[in-house]
């Protein structure tokens, strides 16, 4: 569009307006930018005028400061200097020099806070600067050689948890206090009672009845207030009653009692027991003697003996003696008449006394057995035994059948010696930790027997020895087999028997029953059943026999080997967990090897066995005590599963291994190993003096002589005869100070050297003609110049050399009998 001539004049116009205007606008600010300036200029030299004031100002204070803390500081140094001179005048603390210093010292650490006026205000407000003194402040977390007292100190409640959580688990719980009252007050009777039959001054026959009678009476009156000990009265009144209730009745007894003056007729209410003992009385006492009996003992205490008769009653008998009825009037301190001439009933009473020592003993053994009797509210297969000699000379322990051995084994009411046990070997120890079962029977190929007992006797140590019994069950009635065993275990471990370690024990040939009539189950052939059944029989009898013995029972079989130190372990787990609620310790993950339970429980154990003895494996059986136990029916197997590992504890790793390949059920091949029983230290290296070395010995495979010699392995050499040796020839002469030669192992225990000696070549001839001569008392002539210094004992020869003998050519082993078991050397040791 175009613009006409007027409208474009009009539109230049209003442009040159405008552009006016705009000039002047930008003329007034720029006048108001340079007021503005001005006055920015004026106020920051204003500003920076103040701030440097104010920083001289700081920078003075400052220096006043540090001028403060320097003279402090001085002040404080000869406050120290001043003080460790001081210190060193009296003694307290001495002057080293700048060597010392850099040496390693053991000292305590402290920190001297010099602290100016204005700091102590600031920072310690409540500690006011004292002048001329200086605190010193121990500096916890400084360390010395890595430790300082702040690492111990917040270490300490840590370590106080654990020991208290250690001393919780010996705590006596309410329950616990209970038993314990109960037991004292319960045993208090019984130790009286011992106390009275025991003493000094009541050594007569007199005495035996009444306190028997009364200790019998004073149980039952307690028995009614227990909750805990009931069985316990009830055993020791079981206990009394076998040991002494023929006595009770016995004429010459009931007399002694009656002619007692403290008791007379008060000591027994049964009419029957007192007209028994006065018509021997006046069968014995002619009308014209004129006493009945010795004058009473005023002079002894009978404090003691006043409160435990204090529950008979004083009952005069009525009888036709007039001295009878004189003697029962009166009180027993009016008894002072003279001795009458008693000759006959004198005899007679004395001959009783002399039985007096023999019950004496015979009621501590029963109180000794009673110690270790199981305390349960329903033992039904308790081991009350009596001991005699039988037929074959060996020590017989009766195991009182109870009603419900019985019902499961009807047989054994048929004869009274059903249960009887046979012991051929052992001195009856009792009251140790640890019990050992091993049952043994006849087997076809190989037995293992000699083998087990040596490696469970390998390492023990002393006080470990007295602290367990072994128990060799032989599960066999057969009298020779049984004899040959007895015999060989006797000649291998003579020691270990005479010091009562190892029993050996047969079960009566009345025991088992008729094996006939088994049913065929679980797909088992006849033999089969009949084994596992002949075998729950055996393992019911040894637990009962020996549950008497110990704390712990372990059941064990007779083809194992033992890690070593097996024992201390057991113990020592055992006892660790001996307040927690378990049925038994698994140290052996096969079959019934190494199963630990506690001695009270293992009536339980044997009577759930022989309930079930023809219908299950011994080792199914147990694990269904714990299904009974423990396991819900209503919950799922894998809640089962938990609750039982509650009450089985398994030990790892395993304390021993099953070695036995042929098993004792004939034709059965046991290729049994328990995976978590690791390894055996089978033998110990030397470094010994360079030699060759000659054996008439064939060894076996790569064990041999010249790799045992160097340390490399154990030599093992086939079964030797009467002249074989074994040659070490010295590279060069060689002055031996000592020797060890060990045979067998921790697995092959019975490959020992028997009757072999120590012998040495010496060097100097003139050492083998003094020798000769019996100048050398330790030694003694042998063939071919050489001179014997030792032999082995229970496998071991070991041994220093006299330096009398000098250098020696060579040393060897000489076997003077033959052998029916290989040989082992496990250690060879020559020190030079």
């Amino acid at each position: 569009m175009e613009l006409s001539s007027a409208e474009t004049k009009s539109v230049a116009s209003m442009s040159s307006r405008g552009s006016k205007t705009s000039s002047a606008s930008r003329v007034a600010a720029a006048s108001h930018a340079k007021v503005e300036a001005a006055n920015a200029q004026t106020e920051y030299a204003k500003l920076e005028s103040e701030t440097m004031v104010e920083k001289a100002r700081v920078e003075a204070r400052l220096n006043t400061l540090q001028h403060e803390k320097e003279v402090a500081a001085a002040i404080a140094e000869a406050s120290v200097l001043e003080t460790i001179a001081v210190e060193s005048e009296k003694g307290d603390g001495e002057s080293i020099s700048n060597e010392a210093v850099e040496r390693t010292h053991q000292y305590v650490h402290h920190q001297f806070q010099l602290l100016s006026a204005a700091e102590d205000r600031l920072i310690e407000p409540t500690i006011p600067q004292k002048p001329g003194q200086i605190r010193v402040v121990f500096d916890s977390s400084a360390k010395c050689q890595g430790v300082s007292l702040n690492d111990m100190l917040l270490s300490g409640p840590n370590l106080i948890n654990n020991l208290l959580g250690v001393l919780i688990q010996f705590r006596y719980n309410p329950a616990d206090i209970a038993f314990l009252g109960e037991y004292t007050t319960t045993m208090s009777s019984v130790a009286k009672a011992i106390n009275i039959l025991q003493g000094e001054s009541n050594i007569q026959m007199g005495w035996l009845l009444p306190t028997i009678t009364s200790l019998i009476a004073k149980l039952e009156k307690t028995r009614v207030s227990l909750q805990f000990c009931k069985p316990l009265v009830d055993v020791l009144q079981d206990g009394l009653k076998i040991r002494f209730g023929e006595m009770m009745s016995d004429p010459e007894l009931v007399a002694a009692a009656i002619l007692n003056p403290k008791f007379k007729t008060s000591w027994t209410s049964d009419e029957d027991v007192l007209k028994l003992g006065l018509s021997y009385i006046k069968e014995h006492l002619p009308d014209h003697d004129e006493a009945l009996l010795q004058p009473a003992d005023k002079s002894s205490s009978a404090s003691d003996e006043d409160d435990f008769f204090s529950n008979m009653k004083h009952v005069h008998t009525q009888n036709t003696t007039k001295q009878l009825d004189a003697y029962l009037m009166c009180t027993a301190e009016d008894v002072e008449v003279p001795q009458p001439d008693l000759s006959l009933l004198y005899e007679r009473l004395l001959l009783a006394e002399q039985r007096g020592e023999t019950l004496s003993h015979e009621l501590l053994l029963v109180l000794h057995n009673l110690q270790n009797l199981t305390i349960t509210g329903n033992n039904l297969t308790s081991s009350n035994v009596t001991g005699g000699w039988n037929e074959r000379g060996s020590i017989s322990r009766i195991l009182s059948p109870k009603p419900s051995a019985i019902q499961y084994l009807p047989h054994l009411g048929q004869h009274p010696d059903s249960l009887k046990a046979f012991v051929h070997l052992g001195q009856g120890r009792t009251g140790v930790s640890l019990v050992f079962g091993v049952p043994t029977v006849r087997r076809q190929k190989q037995s293992y027997l000699l083998n087990t007992l040596g490696s469970l006797l390998f390492d023990l140590s002393s006080s470990e020895k007295n602290d367990i019994v072994i128990i060799v069950f032989i599960a066999e009635t057969d009298t020779a087999f049984v004899n040959n065993v007895v015999e060989s275990i006797q000649k291998n471990f003579p020691d270990h028997v005479q010091s009562g370690l190892i029993e050996v024990v047969s079960p009566s040939p009345y025991f088992y029953p008729n094996f006939t009539d088994l049913k065929e189950t679980f797909g088992d052939s006849k033999e089969r059943v009949k084994w596992r059944t002949k075998q729950n029989l055996d393992y019911s009898f040894l637990m009962l026999y020996a549950q008497s013995k110990g704390t712990f029972y372990v059941q064990l079989e007779d083809d194992i080997v033992a890690k070593q130190g097996y024992s201390q372990t057991m113990k020592t787990y055992a006892t660790g967990i001996l307040s927690e609620e378990w049925l038994f310790l698994e140290f052996s993950k096969l079959g019934f090897i190494g199963k630990l339970f506690r001695a009270s429980d293992l009536p339980m154990v044997v009577e759930f066995f022989l309930m079930f003895h023809k219908d299950k494996p011994i080792d199914w059986l147990l694990d269904h005590i714990l299904w009974v136990k423990v396991c819900n029916p209503e919950r799922d197997a894998k809640h089962c599963q938990s609750e039982k590992n509650k009450l089985k504890r398994t030990y790892k790793p395993s304390l021993f291994q099953h070695v036995g390949l042929h098993s004792s059920l004939h034709g059965k091949i046991q290729n049994l190993k328990d995976k978590d029983f690791g390894k055996q230290k089978l033998f110990t290296g030397y470094v010994n003096p360079a030699a060759s070395i000659n054996s008439t010995l064939q060894p076996y495979k790569e064990h041999t002589l010249t790799r045992a010699y160097q340390g490399q392995d154990f030599f093992w050499g086939l079964t030797p005869k009467a002249g074989d040796y074994i040659h070490i020839q010295f590279t060069t002469p060689q002055t031996i100070k000592s020797y060890l030669f060990r045979s067998g192992n921790i697995e092959t225990n019975g490959d020992k050297f028997y009757n072999t000696t120590v012998e040495v070549l010496p060097l100097r001839s003139s050492v083998k003609e003094s020798v000769r001569r019996g100048q050398f008392p330790c030694c003694q002539p042998s063939s071919n110049g050489f001179i014997i210094i030792g032999s082995f004992v229970n496998g071991v020869a070991e041994g220093e050399v006299k330096s009398e003998l000098g250098e020696l050519i060579a040393m060897r082993l000489v076997i003077h009998s033959d052998s029916d078991v290989w040989v082992l050397l496990s250690e060879i040791s020559i020190k030079v």
